[in-house]
């Protein structure tokens, strides 16, 4: 397991929250875990939380750039975990187990 801290962007002044998850050529974070350009995946967003969990009969599909994995959820502000928006400050971690992402808010103490 990995874990991952980065901030969610804001798209379309601000119409659109955008949380981008990408891996470099040196380092195959996603790619070491299974998330794997062209692979399925589903994803499932809770009241704080947003899980990508890899699954042959999903309807989404892991992006990439040559043979790097990227993930890019963009979604309307409102249909989007509150904590993501990114007037709101927040760091939100990414833990990455194989076959799975859960991304969170981080507490701030």
């Amino acid at each position: 397991m990995i874990i991952r801290e980065f901030a969610a962007k804001s798209h379309k002044q601000g119409k659109l929250t955008r949380v981008w998850l990408e891996e470099s050529t040196n380092n195959r974070w996603l790619s070491d875990h299974g998330f794997i350009r062209g692979e399925k995946y589903k994803l499932i967003q809770g009241d704080d939380s947003l899980t990508i969990l890899l699954d042959c009969e999903g309807s989404k599909i892991v992006s990439g750039k040559d043979t790097r994995s990227l993930f890019d959820i963009t979604k309307k502000r409102e249909n989007h975990v509150p904590c993501f928006y990114p007037d709101v400050p927040k760091t939100l971690i990414a833990t990455i187990e194989v076959g799975k992402i859960v991304i969170t808010c981080k507490e701030e103490n």
